[in-house]
C-alpha cells in the first residue's frame, strides 16, 4: 500500500513514450494466432527453428521459484506470479517440443521444479537448504520469478555455482532493487539513454507538474497511469487516468488518502 515513506512513494506515468508509438498486441491476440496454426496443421518456422535451446538443460534441472506462497498456496494471489512464470515458461517448451522434439517431452516431462523460497528461509541468510534442494533432485538452474527470490538467489549467487547451480539473476542484488522500483529504475534506464514514457513522481513540489502532465495528456485523448512506486502485480496498485479528477481520486486511494508526499 502507499504510504508517506520516500520508498512507497507514487510514481505518475504518462502513456505516450519517446518513441511515439502507442500501438500494443494484446496477449488474446498472440494467443489466439498461434493456436490457429496448430489447428489447421501447419507447423510454423517457429516450431522447427525455436529461438530456445532445449537442448542444454532437462525440465527436470530447472527450478522455477514462487515466493513465498504460504502453506496450501493461501497467499498465492497476492504473491503467486512464480506460478504464472512457470506455468507460461512451461507451455512455451511443452508447444515447441512437441513439434521439434516430441521424444524429449514424452522423457522429460511437461514441467519443470517449482519451489517456495519461504521468508524464514530468507531471513536466515543462509543458502544451504536452497543447495540441499537443489542437490537432492539435479536442478542445476534457478529462474527466480519474484523481486524477493532474485534478490536472495543473486546475494548468494557464487555459492549457488560453486554447487553447480545457476542462476538467471544480476550479479549485484541491489539492481534487483532498482529494476522494482519505479522511479530507480526510470533513472538508471535516462541515464543510459533508454527512452522511456515522462515520468514524474508524486510529491507535493511536482503536484503542478503532475496536473499539467495529465491535462496535456487528456487533451491528446491519451490516458496516464499512477503506480504505486514497487509491489504492483497484474495491475494492483495501478490505476488508469484520463483526467485531473480521476488523477486526484487515484492519488487519494493509492495513498490511503494521505495524498501526495511533502
Amino acid at each position: 500500500m502507499f504510504s508517506s515513506l520516500p520508498h512507497r512513494n507514487s510514481l505518475f506515468k504518462s502513456s505516450r513514450n519517446s518513441l511515439g508509438s502507442d500501438r500494443s498486441t494484446s496477449p488474446s491476440d498472440a494467443v489466439s494466432s498461434d493456436e490457429s496454426d496448430c489447428s489447421t496443421g501447419s507447423v510454423s518456422s517457429y516450431y522447427i527453428r525455436p529461438s530456445y535451446n532445449y537442448s542444454t538443460l532437462a525440465a527436470t534441472e530447472v527450478l522455477v521459484t514462487t515466493d513465498d506462497v504460504g502453506r496450501f498456496h493461501a497467499k498465492s494471489s497476492q504473491k503467486g506470479q512464480g506460478i504464472w512464470v512457470h506455468y507460461v515458461l512451461a507451455k512455451e517448451r511443452r508447444r515447441i517440443l512437441m513439434y521439434a522434439d516430441p521424444a524429449k517431452l514424452r522423457a522429460e516431462g511437461r514441467r519443470y521444479h517449482m519451489k517456495s523460497i519461504t521468508e524464514d528461509l530468507a531471513r536466515s541468510g543462509s543458502a544451504e537448504k536452497l543447495i540441499a534442494y537443489c542437490a537432492s533432485r539435479g536442478v542445476r538452474a534457478i529462474v527466480p520469478a519474484s523481486v524477493p527470490d532474485s534478490i536472495f538467489v543473486s546475494t548468494h549467487k557464487k555459492e549457488l555455482a560453486a554447487h553447480g547451480i545457476h542462476s538467471l539473476t544480476c550479479d549485484d542484488p541491489r539492481m534487483h532493487v532498482a529494476l522494482d522500483h519505479k522511479w530507480l529504475c526510470y533513472e538508471l534506464l535516462r541515464g543510459r539513454g533508454v527512452a522511456q514514457p515522462r515520468t514524474l513522481p508524486v510529491r507535493a513540489d511536482t503536484a503542478r507538474a503532475c496536473r499539467e502532465l495529465v491535462e496535456e495528456s487528456a487533451a491528446r485523448g491519451a490516458p496516464c497511469f499512477v503506480k504505486r512506486t514497487f509491489d504492483t502485480l497484474a495491475g494492483d496498485g495501478v490505476a488508469k487516468v484520463r483526467s485531473f479528477e480521476e488523477y486526484r481520486a487515484a492519488v487519494a486511494k493509492l495513498s490511503g488518502g494521505a495524498g501526495a508526499q511533502p
